[in-house]
């Protein structure tokens, strides 16, 4: 029979089924909504035992705010994969209000949070690899030469299908 996750103790110990189990030793998923005109979420697995940290953000509009709720559900990311699909021009002109964001928003968030390796994804789906590349090229510039305090370690790459990401 399948067990539920079904208390948390102070974030010390976790009841699974009818055992107790150490925080520490856990894997632990946590939910954010994000913003999209549809109700969409983004998760946080933390791996306790190594305190890797990885969030999948995709389906979220980009805000001229940066929530403070937000930058701390992905604060210190060791990956965070986080929705791209439009550029700057495109979002201005067309596609602001459809819940996604660019690839300088997705900079800022990474940089704001302290995030180590972002890859930008959910690419709009009538762009070209030549298209994909270039938004890439240009959060690469973005980050280093417009962004505020850029993070000089910041990794940045487009994801892909069957990308395998090493935490």
């Amino acid at each position: 029979k399948p067990e539920y996750l079904c208390a948390v103790n102070a974030g010390k110990q976790l009841w699974l089924g009818d055992r107790k189990h150490d925080a520490s030793e856990c894997l632990i998923i946590t939910m954010y909504k994000t913003a999209h005109p549809d109700f969409a979420i983004s998760y946080r697995v933390v791996e306790n035992p190594t305190g890797k940290v990885f969030v999948f953000m995709t389906d979220h509009e980009k805000q001229a705010d940066h929530p403070k709720d937000l930058l701390d559900h992905v604060r210190g990311a060791d990956v965070l994969i986080q929705d791209g699909q439009y550029t700057e021009e495109a979002y201005a002109t067309r596609t602001a209000g459809f819940g996604h964001g660019t690839p300088r928003y997705c900079v800022d968030v990474a940089i704001r949070a302290k995030v180590k390796k972002l890859f930008i994804t959910h690419h709009d789906p009538m762009a070209t690899d030549a298209q994909i590349d270039a938004n890439i090229d240009d959060a690469l510039w973005y980050s280093t030469n417009v962004a505020i305090a850029p993070l000089p370690d910041l990794e940045i790459a487009a994801a892909r299908d069957y990308m395998e990401i090493p935490l």
